[in-house]
């Protein structure tokens, strides 16, 4: 663990700090994942044997013995919290600079970013969206190549 870290005191630059935090959290990932696929997992598979033995639970072919089946039932991702950031904008930039590359996914930086499920904070992003223009706070401006530029509160984004 950095030295930083154990005694909660940043004297360093951003970068120092930065990078101290970042070795700690790649510590605590992998032994976030080592109580994942040693505890979480199992006790998972458990807990789901049981309740479909005794009805609580359908899961089709869980039962019948296909390797693929059951892996398919029980296919979990145990995430945990997001690392935070020492510097939100340029985690954002970074982040949406992965997106437009290629080499990461929406879900995988809301993960990392926030912890959170980008699939269930998508429908909820359209609604406030939808509701936010409705309401006349929002409009959509001009299309530029492959974006559109907002309006909020009369400011361009």
């Amino acid at each position: 663990m950095p030295f930083e870290i154990l005694v909660k005191h940043f004297t360093a630059s951003y970068s120092a700090a930065r990078a101290a935090l970042l070795e700690a959290f790649k510590y605590y990932v992998g032994r976030r994942t080592w109580l994942a696929n040693g505890l979480c997992s199992p006790v998972y598979e458990l807990w789901l044997t049981e309740a479909v033995l005794i009805g609580r639970v359908a899961a089709p072919g869980f039962l019948t013995g296909d390797p693929l089946i059951k892996a398919a039932w029980l296919g979990s991702d145990w995430i945990g919290k997001a690392k935070g950031a020492i510097d939100e904008q340029k985690e954002v930039g970074a982040a949406q600079m992965r997106v437009d590359m290629g080499v990461s996914t929406l879900d995988e930086e809301t993960i990392s970013l926030t912890g959170g499920d980008w699939e269930k904070k998508h429908p909820q992003r359209a609604k406030e969206h939808k509701m936010r223009k409705e309401a006349g706070l929002i409009t959509e401006v001009k299309e530029a190549e492959n974006e559109t530029v907002v309006q909020d509160n009369g400011q361009e984004r």
